[in-house]
């Protein structure tokens, strides 16, 4: 008889996330009683070049633990030559969910954005990790603006050649990492989570749909950015910083940690009210939409 781990340890809940890299369900632990969300990968493995690439995201999480700006790993495993990733559940969607429904973000919203994510970013690169696809889809909500990074299935080693790099997203992505694009032989790697953090910031900023190729985005990659009149010269020359076109010029982790950022304005007490109540309305309707599709379930 055929051992399901998943249907053994867990009951599925809804469906949080289908896309091309798999499925994303949200799952109620059998025996903790605590609710999980728990990726199901749709590319079979074949072989040992197969686990090997498919394995990454599961070594990247592991050595990751104990970070609050990161997804939470539990546990993996392999059914029916397929992975399973049991990670902590993010109740507040995707940044990629705010984006959607227009959410306007403050200056200093945007600010405390950029220090969450780059703390755990800066983890991830002492730790000699690149991400390789930082984006609003792979930036989660926990509760009360605890932004986390998840989707590590790119993530590589910083010490790796240019030629190793798998491409991610062509509208978050750097020149230097464009396949055939040599004017950089051997680029830091670290950098390219720089300029696709700069990226995903200025796409909250201006709510607009990023171009995947074309004029406009080679305007962007040359450090031409159109932003709102509500940003300080401040903000938008840290944002400038970030998407430099020259790998070299962009700041490390580290460094708008412990410089860049400390010279910006804080978010204020009515802003952070504001932001959390946009996100209680969006909490509010999963869970309705949750309970609509439970309902369904039984009829």
């Amino acid at each position: 008889m055929y051992y399901s781990r998943l249907n053994e340890d867990f009951e599925e809940i809804s469906v949080i996330g289908d896309g091309s890299f798999g499925k994303v369900t949200k799952c109620k632990h059998r025996f903790d009683g605590m609710f999980y969300a728990v990726k199901r990968t749709k590319k079979q493995i074949k072989g040992p070049k197969d686990l090997h690439n498919i394995m990454k995201e599961v070594h990247a999480l592991a050595a990751l633990v104990d970070n609050p700006y990161i997804v939470r790993y539990f546990a993996a495993w392999i059914e029916e030559d397929r992975l399973y990733l049991q990670t902590e559940l993010c109740e507040g969607g995707s940044l990629a969910n705010q984006i959607k429904a227009k959410v306007k973000f403050s200056e200093t919203q945007l600010i405390e954005l950029i220090r969450q994510v780059l703390s755990g970013i800066q983890q991830m690169h002492s730790q000699h990790i690149v991400h390789l696809d930082i984006k609003p889809e792979n930036i989660y909500i926990k509760s009360n603006e605890n932004y986390k990074i998840g989707d590590l299935g790119l993530a590589s080693s910083s010490l790796k050649e240019f030629k190793d790099v798998i491409e991610g997203d062509s509208r978050y992505l750097c020149r230097e990492l464009l396949a055939g694009d040599m004017s950089v032989s051997n680029p830091d790697l670290t950098k390219a989570d720089i300029f696709a953090l700069g990226m995903t910031i200025y796409e909250c900023a201006t709510l607009s749909e990023l171009p995947n190729n074309g004029d406009n985005w080679h305007q962007l990659r040359d450090g031409h950015l159109n932003l709102p009149g509500n940003f300080s010269q401040d903000f938008v020359k840290l944002l400038k910083l970030m998407m430099h076109p020259d790998p070299a010029e962009r700041p490390t982790a580290q460094d708008m940690l412990q410089h860049h950022l400390r010279s910006l304005k804080k978010p204020t007490f009515e802003e952070l009210m504001e932001q959390n109540l946009i996100l209680e309305a969006m909490l509010n309707r999963a869970k309705e939409r949750e309970q609509i599709l439970t309902q369904l379930k039984h009829l």
